[in-house]
């Protein structure tokens, strides 16, 4: 009966304690996992924030490179008059071409619709170029 009084004794204290630490681990566990997806929900916006602005200054960037291939804003900044037509043929599409690859990097930012649409502009441009010089005397100024 001794032994049995101990055992009790003993189950006394330590069940209540057992309870009181299984409620504090899920207490806590609960409480670590709500903080853990908070300060993932967190990083998210800021990434979301990030990426926003970075497909934002693409798209701003990308619109002036169709402006700056335009064939006034083109024609005005490459012309020389000493050019003859071939020779400002080759400049627009030199131009166009380096203009182009100045903003290679923003296709990761945008659409690949957009992307494509970007490259046929751009070909369109070269194309209005080449025929516009084939249409006319290469070597008139």
């Amino acid at each position: 009966m001794d032994y049995l009084q101990t055992v009790l004794e003993i189950a006394k204290y330590t069940l209540p304690a057992l309870i009181v630490l299984a409620s504090s681990y899920l207490i806590v566990k609960k409480f670590l996992v709500s903080q853990m997806q908070r300060k993932q929900v967190a990083l998210f916006k800021d990434t979301q924030d990030i990426t926003l602005r970075l497909r934002l200054q693409a798209y701003e960037r990308l619109v002036m490179f169709v402006e700056r291939i335009s064939p006034r804003q083109l024609v005005t900044r490459v012309y020389d008059p000493s050019m003859t037509v071939r020779d400002l043929q080759i400049a627009m599409t030199m131009t166009i071409r380096t203009e182009f690859e100045h903003n290679l990097s923003q296709q990761i930012y945008v659409s690949h619709n957009v992307w494509e649409t970007v490259k046929g502009v751009k070909e369109q441009e070269i194309n209005m170029a080449n025929q516009l010089s084939r249409a006319l005397n290469p070597d008139a100024h």
